[in-house]
């Protein structure tokens, strides 16, 4: 499950028949893998969470501290910030 609902709606707005919608579910399938909203955050929490750790615990085993092994560790997670931050608002003129 992706969080651009939550990051669109904001979690209160965002009820169960959207996420069902948004997965291409039902509310029956939702809630035999979910109590409720509460589970789904938890569930995204827990996997940026997990991605985060991986990519770090990347940095400790690089073999060399230089500049490129670095900068490619760097690149690794910006990378992930991008592909995971939040959908950039337009500017308003």
């Amino acid at each position: 499950m992706r969080r651009e609902l939550f990051v669109r709606n904001g979690a209160k707005a965002t009820s169960i028949d959207d996420i069902a919608k948004a997965a291409g579910t039902s509310r029956a399938t939702f809630y035999a893998h979910f109590t409720d909203k509460q589970d789904v955050i938890r569930e995204l929490a827990r996997g940026m969470w997990e991605a985060a750790f991986a990519i770090y615990e990347q940095f400790g085993t690089l073999k060399d501290w230089s500049y490129p092994s670095i900068e490619g560790w760097m690149r690794q997670l910006f990378d992930a910030w991008e592909r995971h931050s939040a959908p950039r608002m337009s500017s308003r003129k």
